[in-house]
């Protein structure tokens, strides 16, 4: 699913486009590593942890447009605050699949601004 566009132009305009490539960058570890610790809190079993670290994601995708990595992250939140196992664990599955392609998506639009 493409990037909506619009939160993007709107931190550009707030904080600058040498910020934004910046924070966009941080942005792009911390979710993968994020997306990793998802991972091992589903392996442990950890539901309520997993929960408020789905929660956390999908606000933080969403500010940066990934509004597929977002919508992921909010069904694995309420999957792991209902316990529901196999659910959240697929839905871990289908995160660590779709990150590397919507930071792709948003790395595009940060070199776009450096050109």
């Amino acid at each position: 699913m493409p990037l909506d566009r619009r939160p993007i132009e709107q931190m550009i305009t707030d904080v600058g486009a040498e910020a934004f490539q910046r924070l966009a960058r941080l942005f792009a570890a911390e979710t993968r590593a994020a997306v990793g610790e998802m991972q091992r809190l589903s392996a442990a079993g950890d539901w309520r942890e997993l929960g408020r670290q789905a929660h956390s994601l999908k606000n933080s995708t969403a500010s940066f447009g990934l509004v597929e990595l977002s919508a992921i992250a909010r069904a694995l939140e309420a999957a792991a605050d209902a316990g529901q196992a196999a659910s959240a664990t697929a839905l871990v599955e289908r995160l660590e699949k779709d990150v590397e392609t919507e930071i792709a998506a948003l790395d595009r639009v940060v070199t776009a601004l450096g050109d």
